[in-house]
């Protein structure tokens, strides 16, 4: 016969300290996988970085969830690149005309007939790219937790 002496406390305590280290690893791994996609998006390969204000907008939230983070932006461009426009008039704000090149020719004129643009998905695009990258990271999170912990 086999006695086996559990110490539930020591147990409960090692469990304990395991799920708070592989719960800090995982929420780390989360932020940190959200900011590298904030940067793949405001890398300057999904729109003409002119300004930098469109970059500067997107920003990473805490979710409301503790495994969660928001990438959101404020910036009107960043929704009419995200849904497209429909077709549209431009006209002048503060001047008579408007000029711009087009074919290296300067072109002047009352009103413009835009006639739309397509909508550029690249957040849902990025968002499908990280998450194999997020779950390599939590898995190193929980392993790294588990070593700590002794419990590997």
């Amino acid at each position: 016969m086999i006695d086996v002496d559990i110490d539930l406390a020591q147990y409960r305590a090692d469990a304990a300290r395991f799920l708070s280290a592989a719960s800090q690893g995982a929420q780390k791994a989360t932020a940190d996988e959200a900011e590298a996609t904030r940067l793949r998006i405001v890398s300057g390969a999904y729109w003409t970085n002119r300004t930098g204000r469109l970059a500067q907008s997107f920003r990473v939230e805490p979710g409301v969830e503790a495994l969660s983070a928001t990438l959101a932006s404020g910036s009107k461009v960043a929704r009419f690149l995200l849904n497209g426009t429909r077709p549209h008039v431009i006209t002048p704000r503060r001047r008579d005309a408007l000029a711009f090149v087009v074919n290296g020719a300067r072109v002047v004129t009352r009103r413009v007939n835009h006639p739309g643009t397509q909508p550029r998905p690249f957040t849902t695009a990025e968002a499908t790219r990280a998450e194999p990258l997020l779950a390599e990271r939590v898995d190193a999170a929980t392993t790294s937790a588990a070593e700590q912990t002794g419990l590997a």
